[in-house]
Parts: structure tokens; sequence; C-alpha cells
């Protein structure tokens, strides 16, 4: 936002810290250097545009934020390239480089297009948040600004199609500011398992933007996974927060889904607040440190939480074979054009409702040098916007194994990303 894309005197591969700009800023809080510092060795960077554009230029806006954020990633060739899968992320681990990943944030973007969705899956985007801070035509976000209804309370029959062709493409479904009634429904639509990229649970602060727990429950069922933000209002509901209060949310979401379906979306960059002992990226060695301590947290339960959930929920959304992505059975009477809802589990009798969690991925040290690697995931930096320059006023008319080789891992996050990070130790 500060920079407006004019990236000439802007280098991320510098201490952001040591500049006033960024230094003085409650929004800033990733460089290469603490990236480098947190062990994170990949990162979702979010492509965002306002809600303010849609109906407008927001796919031209949308482009212009990807070319800002690879013209970033190319400053720094020998620190971060851009990949496209997860077997990329742990070819640029061997080479100790970070990984950088697309993801957008808030379906408004989209232009209600799935031309648009299939050209930005070519262009390296690898996840789509379905609303942002208002409705689109086809699904019903959790916190609307705009004053303005929703088409449908949930997702309508163009939305579930939109689900079907992000499962062709291999693009994740991103639930964070969706409505549960959303949530609902992509989950009885998605034949992969889903994320919900920064969120908290609503059992411990009791609001719309937080995921509900038969939604929690029912993640063990697709696979998905929540990755826990670090922003004080989704945590505390405004109050200050601390270490502890982030491991709340981690063992309520490990406790409602399991395990292999809790992960970290701190939100660094897109917030403003954050809990006191994680204020930047560099810092997520003292949260596992804390979890170290506690004896229900195993080492291998720690490295899923640290980014083998999304290594295993990224790689099976790109896995899908042809007879998984046959049509969904017909809706339920009352689904129709209307934007009726299904049941959360009423179709999941369906064999292809049903995905295996076959995928199991091996973290080793390239070349064979032990198996002490860890892989955090979590969420990244939101790069400089040209949004002011846009200036648009109003939206348009109505139609998002030891505790020490352990430790060596952490990740980083953002307004929209994700991070995996793993031990960066060079033998």
């Amino acid at each position: 936002m500060l920079l407006r894309n004019k990236l000439q005197s802007f280098n991320l591969s510098r201490d952001l810290t040591q500049e006033k700009q960024w230094g003085n800023s409650p929004y800033s809080h990733t460089d290469l250097p603490r990236l480098r510092k947190g062990l994170v060795s990949a990162q979702f960077w979010s492509v965002y545009v306002p809600c303010e554009a849609q109906y407008m230029n927001t796919v031209q806006l949308l482009l212009e934020q990807i070319d800002a954020i690879k013209r970033l990633l190319a400053a720094s060739p020998k620190e971060t390239t851009l990949v496209m899968a997860s077997t990329d992320i742990m070819k640029e681990f061997g080479c100790g480089r970070v990984s950088s990943l697309l993801g957008v944030e808030g379906g408004h973007g989209l232009g209600n297009s799935m031309g648009v969705l299939r050209a930005l899956y070519d262009l390296g985007v690898r996840y789509v948040t379905l609303t942002h801070k208002c409705h689109t035509p086809w699904a019903e976000c959790s916190e609307d600004d705009s004053g303005e209804g929703p088409n449908a309370h949930g997702l309508t029959i163009y939305g579930k199609k939109m689900i079907v062709e992000m499962n062709r493409l291999g693009m994740m479904v991103d639930l964070s500011h969706s409505s549960a009634n959303t949530a609902r429904d992509v989950l009885a639509t998605s034949l992969a398992p889903v994320i919900f990229s920064h969120s908290a649970a609503r059992a411990l602060c009791d609001i719309d933007r937080n995921v509900p727990d038969d939604i929690l429950s029912a993640l063990a069922d697709n696979g998905g996974l929540v990755m826990v933000s670090f922003y004080s209002d989704f945590l505390t509901c405004g109050k200050p927060a601390a270490i502890s209060d982030v491991i709340a949310h981690i063992n309520h979401v490990r406790t409602m889904a399991g395990v292999d379906h809790v992960g970290l979306g701190a939100g660094y960059d897109g917030v403003n607040k954050t809990p006191q002992g994680l204020e930047d990226v560099s810092r997520y060695p003292e949260l596992f440190a804390e979890l170290l301590q506690d004896p229900s947290w195993s080492l291998k339960d720690l490295k899923k939480l640290a980014g083998l959930n999304l290594l295993r929920v990224f790689g099976r959304s790109r896995s899908l074979l042809p007879e998984d992505l046959m049509p969904p059975p017909p809706f339920p009477p009352g689904a129709g054009p209307d934007g009726g809802r299904r049941a959360l589990r009423g179709h999941h009798s369906h064999p292809r409702h049903r995905l295996p969690l076959a995928l199991q991925v091996q973290v080793r040290q390239p070349g064979g040098r032990g198996s002490n690697v860890t892989l955090p995931v979590l969420r990244g930096r939101r790069p400089p916007s040209s949004l002011s320059s846009a200036n648009p006023d109003q939206s348009g008319d109505h139609p998002e194994d030891s505790p020490s080789s352990f430790f060596n891992g952490q990740s980083a996050g953002s307004t929209r990303q994700a991070i995996l990070c793993s031990e960066l130790t060079q033998q």
C-alpha cells in the first residue's frame, strides 16, 4: 500500500526493521532476513484487491498485484523463487532458498469468471480465498462491510460449480472470511481437502470470522485444515494476546478436528496486533519452544502442525484423478437455484465425497542426511499494493528426533499466505 507497486527502492533482502518507513509500521513483520531467522522454507504471498473494486477493475488490479509479487521475488533470486507444487518446495529447500507461492485473497477478484480462475492458475496462483469482507454474487462472506445482503445464504449453484472447477484445476479452496453457511456448502461440495488459511476457533472468541465447532469436526471427513491466525482480535476478541492464547486455539482445533487438521496461519503483514512473544516472522521458535513443554504434543504431531498437514492438503488438491471429478449426485430437495443449502453431512455417503488421506509426506534432508527436518506452515507477507492509485469510490450494483532437531523449523505468516518453514541447516 505504501509503495503503490513502485519497487525500485524496495529490497526484501534488507532488514526492514532498520528502515524508518517499515520499522515503525505495525503492519511490517516480514523480510528475508527475518524469514531466515524464523527458519521459513516456503510462503504463500497474498494477492489482494479491496472489495470496493468489485464490478469495476478488480481483475486488472489483481494482475498488477501478481506482477508486483513476481518482480519483488525476481529482485532476490538467490534467496527466494516462485514455486507451484509441493515437490518444488522440497527441491528449493535442498537449495536453501525460500519457496514463494501465490494465493488470491477474495473471490471478488475473479470477476465472476471461471476463465479468470483458470488464467490465475496458469499464472501460478494455488489457492483462492472465496470471499473477503464482501459477498460475491456466488458466495456469502462472514463480515460484510457494504451493508448489501448476499444472493444466497451460502453458495449459489454457480458457486458450487466454481468449487468443482477449483478441484479440477488443483486450486486449493480457502474458507477464511467465508460465512459458516458457505463453509458448510463447500464441505458438502468439494472433492478435495479445503483450508482456512487464517482463522481461529469461535468457541474461544465468539465472532463470525472464526470457525464454529461443527465445521471443525467436519474437517476430519473432508481432510482439510484450519491454519490458526495470530491476530489478537481473533484470538482474544481484541484484548492483548500472548503465546498461550495461540496455543489455546491450536489445542481446541486439535480437539475438535484432530491433529491432522490444524496448522499455523499467523497473518503477518496483514494485521496490526500480534501476541506478545510472536511479534514477527522470526519468532516462531518461541511458539514451538512452548509447545515442546506440553507432553500432549509429540514430535511427530508438532511436525504436522508445523507444515506436513499443509503439504498433504496441497499435494492432495493436485492429485485428483479424472474419475474423482465426476459430478456429485443431484442436490437434495430445496437446494435449487434459490441457493438452498445442503446439509453438512447429507451427501457424504457418495463415495467420491470421501477422499482418503493417501498422501504421506516423508521429510528428510536432501541426500539422505538424516530425518531431523521440520516444515512449519504459516502465513506470509502481503505485497505492496497499488490500489490507492485506482481510487474506486464505490462498489457497483450487487448482481474469500529430538526436540532440538525438530525445533529448527518455523514459519511465518501474513495476509493471505501460507508458509512452510523448515530447518535450513547447511551441512
